[in-house]
């Protein structure tokens, strides 16, 4: 049983396809996925499609229970789509 075990969060690498933003919440954290490379044209263009993995590292330690480990969503009326989610945690 992990009820009540501490869970450490170390990275998370998620598959994404066609996807021009998106937030990764994980431990009262918000980590916005960049997309967008800076250029003489950066504000003049739109966000290119991003189709592939995206590492994101974590520190921090979690309280394992019913709580989602990690929430993925966007804030902007832009394509998301989650192929996968791969973690790599260590437990106490």
């Amino acid at each position: 049983p992990m009820a009540n075990k501490k869970i450490r969060m170390r990275k998370v690498i998620v598959r994404l396809q066609d996807t021009a933003s998106a937030i990764v919440h994980m431990n009262n954290k918000a980590v916005h996925i960049g997309f967008k490379t800076f250029g003489m044209d950066v504000l003049s263009t739109p966000v290119p499609l991003f189709s592939g993995d995206k590492v994101i590292t974590v520190l921090g330690w979690k309280v394992y229970g019913h709580d989602s480990i990690w929430i993925i969503s966007g804030d902007t009326p832009l394509p998301l789509t989650v192929l996968s989610i791969k973690a790599e945690i260590s437990t106490t």
